[in-house]
């Protein structure tokens, strides 16, 4: 979001960096975390969401600032190539939906997957994680035996 040239619809599609109802902007963001992970806890149900918050927020703090912090490289130096891939599904947030392809044109050679009707925790479905894995071992395997 930092990104010089990160698009408004981009930048404007972060619920959570909005000031007001909803987003982080003048929040204690442990705290305001914390009470999400108190509901999924209190819920029936939702074993796989339980099983994502069991370690605590600081994980989720520390994404959402990493997203949102300007970063020490720059996205166009990246040299990965079509060994970097960039996953998100059609249902997903707008953040991702709209950022995903904006942030994949900026590396020269890389990749993307959309995942139809995936929701912003596709990943977590065994097919999804399955399919990433595959595709991060082939290329490890690739690197390796000088393929590539």
């Amino acid at each position: 979001y930092s990104h010089p040239r990160c698009p408004d619809a981009v930048r404007s599609s972060d619920g959570m960096s909005v000031d007001g109802k909803g987003g982080f902007y003048g929040r204690d963001p442990v705290s305001k975390v914390s009470n999400w992970r108190a509901k999924v806890f209190a819920a029936e149900g939702g074993d796989d969401k339980k099983w994502a918050w069991n370690q605590g927020v600081v994980g989720f703090v520390t994404d959402f600032m990493l997203e949102r912090l300007p970063w020490s490289f720059r996205i166009e130096d990246i040299q990965l190539g079509e060994r970097l891939t960039i996953w998100y599904g059609t249902k997903d947030y707008d953040a991702m939906t709209l950022g995903s392809p904006w942030m994949q044109s900026l590396v020269p050679g890389s990749q993307i997957r959309v995942v139809q009707d995936g929701k912003h925790s596709f990943k977590s479905e065994p097919k999804y994680m399955c399919a990433i894995l595959t595709e991060l071992r082939d290329q490890a395997r690739s690197q390796i035996q000088g393929t590539d």
